[in-house]
């Protein structure tokens, strides 16, 4: 089994507070780290499991009993070059050279998906998937990615 990474954006159709929530949280699920970020609810999560898709649908069991309901999964599954780097652990620069083809691979960097306030935006499990794909990560990351992006989608269908 490996440990599971990822956070869960909640909202509360209840609206309690944070503090409410907090104190919840506190004492009967003192192996989630709660927090506040911009103003969204997140669950913080590390979860032995043999997948992160399995780990993923225990959590959302676990916490099915405080009413909180998940927007949404993280890391998310839409990048831009400064998190690609920050995910691979190269610089900015590097992840540049690859996207414009300066650094020569098995096959060409996966074009952007789309573009947002002027910069480009991948969805992750294709870009991780190059990586896979170059030798320069393994295929559970590739799995992992898939499995969160696939959850996200999932939960955008239940929101829209």
């Amino acid at each position: 089994m490996k440990t599971n990474v990822f956070s869960f954006i909640v909202e509360d159709p209840q609206e309690r507070s944070y503090d409410q929530i907090e104190e919840i949280i506190a004492k009967d699920y003192d192996d989630i780290l709660f927090g506040s970020t911009n103003g969204e609810f997140e669950l913080d999560f590390e979860i032995k499991d043999i997948s992160m898709m399995s780990a993923i649908n225990k959590a959302i069991e676990y916490i099915a009993p405080i009413n909180l309901v998940v927007k949404r999964i993280s890391p998310d599954s839409y990048v831009t070059a400064s998190e690609i780097a920050r995910r691979v652990h190269i610089s900015r620069e590097g992840v540049r050279k690859m996207i414009s083809g300066d650094i020569k691979s098995k096959n060409t960097f996966p074009r952007p998906s789309f573009f947002l306030s002027g910069s480009s935006v991948w969805v992750w499990p294709v870009v991780v998937r190059w990586f896979y794909e170059n030798g320069k990560t393994d295929i559970e990351k590739v799995k992992e990615a898939k499995d969160i992006y696939s959850k996200n989608k999932e939960l955008e269908d239940v929101l829209i």
